[in-house]
């Protein structure tokens, strides 16, 4: 310390380490008190800030991907729905004509049965 500040004080070495340790004591918690009140003060305008981002941005963001994903998963539904139905009428247009020469063998033989009994 100055050696005018300590003749003021009118204390000796002893007396300014506590005086020093005091005045770092009472800065320390100054400084985090004013830390504090900052935060608090800044918190309410950050939370704002924020809610108003999510509402405006990332909401409707969402939304949109999440309309898109199910406009996608529906036109593929549709679209392999379509094709079971093409598969099985094409299977049953290909069994009904397989089917056909052999109804008619059949019709044959019983025709064969009822003139021989």
């Amino acid at each position: 310390m100055d050696r005018g500040l300590s003749k003021a004080l009118g204390g000796d070495g002893n007396k300014q380490g506590k005086l020093a340790k005091s005045l770092e004591r009472h800065a320390k918690e100054s400084a985090e008190r004013a830390a504090k009140e900052a935060v608090a003060g800044m918190k309410p305008a950050i939370m704002n800030s924020l809610h108003q981002t999510m509402r405006e941005v990332m909401v409707p963001a969402y939304e949109s991907a999440t309309r898109q994903m199910f406009q996608q998963t529906s036109s593929t539904l549709e679209q392999g729905l379509a094709q079971i139905s093409l598969n099985q009428a094409n299977n049953a247009a290909n069994a009904s004509s397989s089917i056909a020469p052999t109804l008619q063998a059949m019709s044959a033989q019983l025709m064969k049965m009822s003139e021989s009994i």
